[in-house]
């Protein structure tokens, strides 16, 4: 069990860490460094669902996904 939160926690990590470079680019104006990061995020993503993981809410439980539905909409 434990390994599968350290793998949730380091997901995070890399999407808060594109999130953050997603915002410098838009900041800016840098749209290839924009798609870059949202690429970075989506593959993180990806992996995380391929793994079994809810994209975007495999820290939440099914009953609070929904209040959270915007979570990562900015990548």
């Amino acid at each position: 069990m434990a390994k599968k939160t350290s793998a949730v926690d380091a997901a995070n990590n890399k999407i808060d860490a594109a999130k953050a470079e997603y915002a410098a680019a838009e900041a800016r104006g840098d749209k290839a460094g924009m798609d870059a990061a949202h690429a970075k995020a989506e593959a993180v993503r990806n992996d995380m669902a391929s793994q079994g993981y809810t994209a975007g809410n495999y820290v939440q439980s099914a009953s609070n996904s929904s209040k959270n539905s915007n979570v990562n909409n900015s990548n």
